[in-house]
């Protein structure tokens, strides 16, 4: 037989692993003695930084292809004029 834990115990239960794992890392922080370290920079690589035009166009070959089929229709009066396309055409 498995013990259901109502939603209140839960709750209290997740409050103290919470409660524990904030605890747990608040120890051992070194201290603050206010002074910097200075850090050598001179082995570090430069470069220069330039602006330059980046086409933001991907050109990609597929199929898409429905998951779900559905009809749509409006109640609307009027006449088709022109139909280019049939099913199954494909359309650039």
């Amino acid at each position: 037989m498995t013990k259901v834990i109502n939603k209140p115990q839960w709750m209290n239960i997740s409050a103290l692993a919470c409660s524990a794992i904030l605890i747990a890392g608040c120890g051992n922080a070194p201290e603050k003695t206010g002074q910097v370290q200075a850090v050598d920079t001179s082995a570090l690589a430069h470069v220069q930084a330039s602006m330059t035009r980046v086409d933001r166009e991907i050109e990609l070959d597929g199929i898409v292809e429905a998951v779900n089929r559905a009809t749509v229709s409006a109640q609307t009066s009027g006449q088709i004029e022109s139909l280019p396309f049939d099913v199954g055409d494909v359309v650039w």
